[in-house]
């Protein structure tokens, strides 16, 4: 590549550095550029990144609070089977266990007292 070329990535590179400013603070080019803005840029950054924190934040404690409701959910399903299984037993009880043989009454040698 010979000088031609290396000027063509140099302007390249200036250009799209040129545009990312622009780009990150948008308006007229003074406000980009002159050095009396450089102070609000510099606070505009610390605000942006401050932002970004805050988001982190939010986003992370809104997927913890999910997934707390969500274990909640899942453990008041199993109360809620739980209980439904015992309604269920309770109305259908089935057949009282019979008295095997050698279960007998230690009074009368009979299967009931």
């Amino acid at each position: 590549m010979g000088v031609l070329g290396w000027a063509a990535v140099i302007a390249a590179a200036l250009a799209a550095a040129v545009l990312w400013r622009w780009l990150q603070y948008p308006g007229a080019w003074r406000y980009a550029f002159e050095s009396r803005y450089a102070a609000d840029r510099h606070r505009l950054d610390a605000d942006r990144s401050h932002l970004c924190e805050v988001l982190h934040a939010s986003r992370r404690a809104v997927s913890a609070a999910r997934g707390h409701a969500d274990r909640a959910g899942e453990a008041h399903r199993r109360r809620i089977a739980a209980a439904q299984a015992e309604v269920d037993r309770l109305r259908d009880p089935g057949r009282a266990p019979s008295a095997a043989p050698s279960a007998r009454c230690a009074c009368s040698g009979t299967s009931w007292c």
